[in-house]
Parts: C-alpha cells; structure tokens; sequence
C-alpha cells in the first residue's frame, strides 16, 4: 500500500492487483479480497463516477456494499469522492445509508463499505408504478427528511436530493412497508467553518445537480442552503403523489428556467385530476416557493406538517389533532395565505398554525406564490440550528474555556439554568435581562410553560444541540382554556423544535396534555441520553413507551393516570424510580415489578387491584428504600412481612384501617428510621385530565 494515500489501518493492506478492461472500468472479479476480510461475490450497479460491488464479510458471514471510484476519473471527481467519503462517515442515522469503514485499494482507487440494501430506487418504483397513494407518499418523504434534517444538522447540504438517490429497502415482513434511504452524498456542501468546496466547479456561478429536482438557486447558480434541499424534496413529493416532476421540458436548460420562472401546476391538476387534501397542497406550495425565504426554513416544521397530515389522514390521534379548532383555519393555497390576529392580553395573539412558529404578528396578507420584491427578510422564529455559524443566530458564544450567554425572552416566558458538565450539585438560574459568563461545557435546564410553546417554540432551535440537559414543559390549563381555546396541541407541535438536542437526559412534561405525537416530533427513539421522564397525568401512552429503545435505559419514570402503564414493565431494566399511580397495574404486574432488582423508589398508589398478595413479590427488591401504596387494596397486618426491605425508609400505606396493634406491630419489624405515614394520591390531576378528555370527545 502506497503510504502516502490515508487508508482505513490495516485493514487495507495485502489486496490483490485490480485488472481493468480496455474502456477503463473497474473489474473486480469474484474472490477479489478487499481490507483482509472483504471477499467481492458480484457487481450490482454502476453509474457516473463509481461502482458499486457485493461483497461478503468472511469471519460474520454477512454482506456488504463496496463503492469504488473508476479509475482514471478527473481530479474534480476524485475530490468529489473524497469528499462523500468525509461526509457519510460521520453520519449515523436510519434514514442514511451506513458506512463501515473507507480507504484505498492497492492501484489508489478510493473505496467504502457501506450496508447492503436490498431493494430498489424510488426512481425505479415511479418509473413502474407512477404515484404512490398519499399516505405511502407522505411516509417516505417524512422518513428522507429526518435523515435530511440529521445531515443538516451536522452542516451538511446535500445538493443533489432525487429518487434515484433514495434506496427503499426491501421490508422484513408483510406487516412493514419499506424504508426509505438516502444512499448518495456526492455532491454535498459543508456549511459553516467546514468548507470543503476549493474546486471552482462548486463556487457561485456554477451549476450542478440534477435539473428535475434543482432550486430556482441551484438552477441560477447562487449560493444556496439548506432550504436548496427543502425544494429538492418538495419535487420529490409532488412527483410522488402526481407521478410527474414539478416541471418538465425537452432539455435540461429549459427545465432550469421553468424551474426559475415559473409556478407548478397544483396537485389535481398535475395528476389529471387526483383528489388531494388542501392542507398537503399548502405543504408542497411552501416547499417550493421560488423565493427561500418564503419555503421552510427548516426540515423540523416540515415534519411536523407532514405527520400531521398523515395524522388527519389516517384518523389518528383523533382526541387531540380532529377536534383542534387551528386546523380549520391552516391556510390552503399559496395564493392565500393570511395571519390572523387575535386578541390576547387584551391586545396581542397568534392564532395557532399548527408546526409553522411565527413571531412577526400581522394582519397582512402574504402572498407567498411570488418572491419579495424588496429587501430581503427572515423572520428571527425560523432561524435554523443548522446555520448557526453563518448567521451567528445562537444564544451563547464559545470564549475560550468560557461561553457568553442571553436570552431575549422575560423569565415568565422561560427560565433558564445552568450547572457545570457531569456535576450531580444544583442548577443556577441564569438572569435573563443581562449576558451571563458561564463555564464552556455547561449543561443546561430549561423550564418552558404554555406561552413560550405557542409563541416561542422555534427558539428552541437556537440552542446548540449539546447544551440542554433537562427539558420542563409547565402548563396552565385554566388559564391557557381561558385565552386560547383548544390549544392542547400546542406543547406536541412545540416539540418538534427540540428534536436536535442530543444529550437530553431528563424531560418532565407532568399535568400537560403532551401525547405520543409530541414523543414523536422530539425523536424520543434517538434520544440515547435520556435517563429520566416525567409524564404523569398527561396523554403519552404506555403502549407507546413500550415501543422506545430508550425505555430500557431509563432510571425514572412516572406514568401517573396511565390507562396502560403497565405495558411498559417488561421493557424497564436499569430504573430505580418508577411512579405508577392508577396506572392499571395489578398483583399480576407485581412480579414483573419484583424483576426490577434496582429500583428504589416504588409509587403504586391508587391502583385498586394491588392487595396483599403483591407483598410476596415486592419484599424482593433488596434495595427499596421508598414504597407507596396508599389507596390500594393492601393491608397494613401484611405489610409486616416486609422485613427483608432493610433500607426502607418511607412506607406509605392505608394507615386508616389499620388498628393499633397493626400500627404497632409493624413499626417493630421495619428499620427504625423508617417513616410510616399515609398520604392521600391527588385526584386533582384525574380531574383535569377528565375533563380534558371529555372536552375533547365532544
């Protein structure tokens, strides 16, 4: 191996000569071995600049892609390469294909191994089918912008975003459709201070990309960002429900200035006369809106739209989403699209576009089918987290060992703390009228109420991903009814804002009307760091939980008025604190509770199906030192078997139908610093979420 090419260790070493064929492809034969362990079985594809061969892992017995460049490219190629080498190594996402590792063959051809995808483009499926129906539609391109928005958020533009670079793998079983994968980033942009682009076929001016998908920017050559992308999977979309692209010419010039020039038909009409709902044309309009700043500013608000509409579609989530009065005014057209002021405080409000943050409050008219004309504008709640460097939109600055931070909201809008990285010791509130100096690797709580999720929750992203640490949702739900009817939707949608921080390790949302939509938009199935959750008395279901990777990890949790709590007990393995308040747990549960071998804190309180018998199963947990099982149907004379628990210190218990002799009796035979008392569970929360439901049923 030639030194002076990077290679992946020694993985690289001991390759076979590669031949080549009089027209200068690659031709790797079968047996050809590749990094020691890598032996080729066939070719599957090529195209452009490389091939694509697979090959088998000989010690796991499992195959895998290889991607290598042709020889005898152009140097421009070879950057290119290099370039989606440095790219996709860094990328771990399940929309993304994955790379394993990356070097250089014996002749200094540039190669990666990357996951085999069985499957097929979604070029290839448009080509045979045509349309996809709405709902397949719209869950692909829901699942290529959570890859897409991951990649941004790592300051990548990928530039060249089509069906035929979107791999649908194959599904496991028949009850799974196929996922969708982005496979190619050999065009991407670093954004911010990671500039890759010195070669001038990349600097303004210069045109590139695939013409049926570009953005008016692409096509006219300028600088363009990550809403380049956002139109890119506008196209996507609109060719997915109609079967034909936005725009089509005879050649590709042609193509461009439409592109450029032009509006796109509507949907129906593109479709030869296809039904579609107004609130996915509104979708696709914004998405390819000719000015960017009048597209989405970000991939998040897109999402949330687009899952909201699937929602609608398939009739979920009917108790929050159907009966929410804001989707009767979503706007419709991009021709007609107005911001309606009402009344609040007396003098200011939003009335709620669900996903969309907006804080520039008008009563204009926008029209957003024509670019601005005037000075250019962006509105300080779209600001993404993926262009921080570039517009300097963050709210702290790294000096040195120190970060400068502020906010520009009052603390009854939202307050914030901090505390020094991995310290166990007290947040301290940062002071929101002046800058604050705090230590660089600070970690952050935030406390966010009603107000600041329907008038703020874009500031969210203006937090680096690294920063928050605890994330507390508060509501007011007398006051919130009061001003804003049917708002409950408001903290779901806040959530999508939040979804890029990556060291979120606990989130309390206690007495809110948050529901698995809103654990949805924040990516909760990513969130490795999440140790604790708080979800008492609110919408989340346990069945939803059930399904979350990161549940296994969690050391609290609190499931209070959870209809469905106890689904989720198979699935707990590291929690010491569980809270299950009428949470329909039972004696049947309290086996599976007594498998929980480091659990401390144990709240069972209010589930009438618990009696003396779960005893048997609870004096187990050797290292109990809380236990709560007032309202339930245990008795304090059974209580006394609990003598193996010789770290309790709190047991409380129905004390009221218990004699002295009981009382007495079991005083003697837990620890003498144990606290035995009885509490009554609040009703208060049963109450409001009661009434919640009753409202929303109606």
């Amino acid at each position: 191996m030639n030194s002076s090419h990077p290679s992946s260790s020694s993985e690289t070493r001991e390759c076979f000569s590669t031949t080549f064929s009089e027209d200068g492809k690659t031709s790797l034969p079968e047996g050809y071995i590749v990094a020691e362990c890598y032996r080729v079985t066939r070719l599957i594809g090529t195209g452009g600049m490389s091939e694509v061969y697979e090959i088998l892992n000989l010690p796991m017995s499992k195959k895998f892609a290889l991607k290598v460049l042709k020889p005898q490219v152009s140097e421009v190629s070879l950057k290119r390469f290099q370039k989606e080498v440095k790219a996709v190594a860094h990328l771990n996402h399940p929309s993304i294909v994955k790379v394993h590792s990356f070097g250089w063959l014996e002749n200094k051809q540039p190669y990666m191994i990357l996951d085999l995808l069985e499957g097929e483009t979604l070029h290839s499926v448009l080509k045979r089918e045509g349309s996809l129906t709405i709902d397949r539609a719209l869950e692909l391109c829901e699942q290529i912008a959570l890859g897409l928005d991951y990649a941004h958020g790592l300051g990548m533009i990928h530039r060249d975003l089509k069906p035929g670079n979107i791999m649908l793998e194959r599904a496991r079983n028949l009850h799974e459709s196929p996922a969708a994968k982005i496979i190619d980033f050999g065009l991407v942009k670093f954004s911010g201070t990671e500039n890759f682009d010195t070669n001038p076929l990349t600097e303004i001016g210069t045109v590139f990309g695939t013409p049926l998908y570009m953005s008016p920017e692409q096509c006219l050559g300028e600088k363009v960002d990550i809403r380049s992308d956002i139109y890119s999977l506008g196209c996507i979309l609109f060719e997915c429900l109609c079967g034909v692209t936005p725009f089509s010419a005879e050649s590709p010039l042609h193509v461009m200035m439409k592109h450029s020039q032009q509006l796109p038909e509507t949907l129906a009409r593109a479709s030869m006369g296809r039904q579609f709902p107004k609130g996915l044309q509104a979708i696709v309009s914004k998405a390819l809106a000719k000015n960017p700043d009048q597209r989405y500013q970000n991939l998040s608000a897109m999402i949330s739209d687009l899952r909201q509409e699937r929602c609608l579609l398939k009739g979920q989530w009917e108790d929050i989403l159907a009966q929410n009065k804001t989707l009767e005014i979503r706007v419709h057209s991009p021709s007609d699209r107005s911001i309606v002021s009402l009344l609040m405080f007396g003098f200011i409000a939003l009335v709620p576009i669900t996903a969309f943050a907006i804080l520039n409050i008008t009563t204009e008219k926008i029209d957003f089918s024509q670019p601005n004309k005037g000075e250019k504008t962006v509105n300080a709640s779209e600001i993404s987290i993926h262009n921080f460097a570039e517009r300097q939109s963050c709210f702290s600055k790294i000096i040195g060992d120190r970060k400068k931070i502020s906010f520009p909201f009052e603390q009854s809008i939202a307050k914030v703390s901090w505390r020094p990285r991995y310290s166990q010791g007290n947040f301290e509130e940062i002071d929101n009228s002046r800058t604050s100096l705090i230590e660089s690797n600070a970690e952050l709580k935030l406390e966010i109420g009603w107000q600041f999720c329907r008038l703020y929750p874009s500031y969210l992203r203006m937090f680096r991903p690294e920063e928050i640490t605890e994330l507390t949702i508060i509501d007011e739900p007398l006051k919130r009814r009061k001003l804003l009817p049917n708002s409950e939707s408001i903290f779901d949608d806040a959530l999508i804002y939040a979804n890029h921080f990556t060291r979120l390790r606990t989130l309390s949302a206690n007495e809110t009307p948050i529901s698995d939509f809103g654990l949805l938009n924040l990516q909760l199935e990513l969130k490795n760091e999440m140790r604790h959750m708080h979800l008492g008395s609110t919408l989340v279901s346990g069945k939803f939980l059930a399904k979350q990777k990161t549940l296994a990890k969690l050391k609290t949790l609190d499931l209070t008025l959870n209809d469905n709590g106890n689904v989720v007990l198979p699935y707990l393995r590291d929690i010491t604190s569980l809270t299950l308040q009428a949470a329909n747990i039972s004696d049947e549960n309290a086996e599976q509770i007594a498998e929980l071998k480091l659990l401390k804190e144990l709240d069972l309180r209010s589930n009438a199906a618990i009696s003396d018998s779960s005893y048997t199963a609870i004096k187990e947990l050797k290292n109990l030192e809380v236990l709560r099982l007032s309202a339930t149907a245990t008795t304090v004379a059974q209580a006394t078997s609990l003598t193996s628990l010789t770290s309790l210190r709190v047991l409380d218990t129905n004390l009221e139908r218990a004699n002295k002799t009981e009382i007495s009796r079991l005083k003697e035979v837990l620890p003498p610093f144990c606290r035995i008392k009885q509490t009554q569970s609040s009703i208060l929360p049963l109450i409001q979420k009661s009434l919640l439901l009753e409202k929303l049923s109606k």
